[in-house]
């Protein structure tokens, strides 16, 4: 495979995206999964509807609106690989913030909450003590956008499963058997 200039090109290409998807990606879905968390209010249940839409939509449909939308409406991005991103990106988004918005869920408010009690801003709370907690959905989330899931293929799609699920029961584990005040003690030291 990798004597073949046109499979080496094609294996690079698909790294390079990769790269790019997981960069952009992660980041956004955890920001776009704590706001989506957080926010409260009238538009909050049709905002967390919408930002799932990509789930519901079929492939075939999503890939060609987004070529059309690209290729018509924003001619200034060029075809290729920053067209490519974009597309991963917004296949992938909602991978992440489905993922770590049931972590989010999971561990609940009252480690952030705790955290400001103690005198922490609020994004020293969440660096602080809901990141680290964050961690293994950010990793999950990260393995999914990599290999490109979904796959069509149900082999990766149930050794990607089986990642997940291990990842997430560890971490629950973890939390459910931490006891709160320690994780406390533990935030006063910085």
């Amino acid at each position: 495979m990798l004597h073949d200039p046109d499979l080496r090109t094609a294996l690079l290409q698909s790294l390079r995206l990769a790269a790019i998807a997981v960069l952009v990606t992660v980041p956004l879905g955890v920001a776009l999964a704590l706001g989506l968390t957080r926010w409260r209010g009238r538009t909050a249940s049709a905002s967390r509807v919408v930002s799932l839409a990509t789930l519901v939509t079929p492939e075939i449909v999503m890939g060609t609106a987004l070529l059309l939308v690209i290729v018509h409406v924003l001619r200034f991005i060029p075809l290729g690989t920053p067209a490519q991103a974009i597309g991963h990106i917004t296949f992938s988004i909602a991978f992440v913030l489905i993922i770590v918005r049931g972590r989010l869920l999971a561990i609940g408010p009252e480690y952030e909450e705790a955290a400001r009690d103690l005198g922490a801003s609020r994004l020293q709370a969440i660096r602080l003590a809901l990141l680290p907690m964050l961690v293994p959905a950010v990793v999950a989330s990260a393995i999914i956008v990599a290999l490109g899931f979904p796959t069509g293929d149900p082999i990766i799609g149930l050794v990607i499963t089986l990642v997940i699920f291990k990842i997430t029961w560890d971490s629950w584990r973890l939390v459910s058997t931490t006891d709160p005040g320690e994780m406390v003690e533990n935030t006063n030291a910085y």
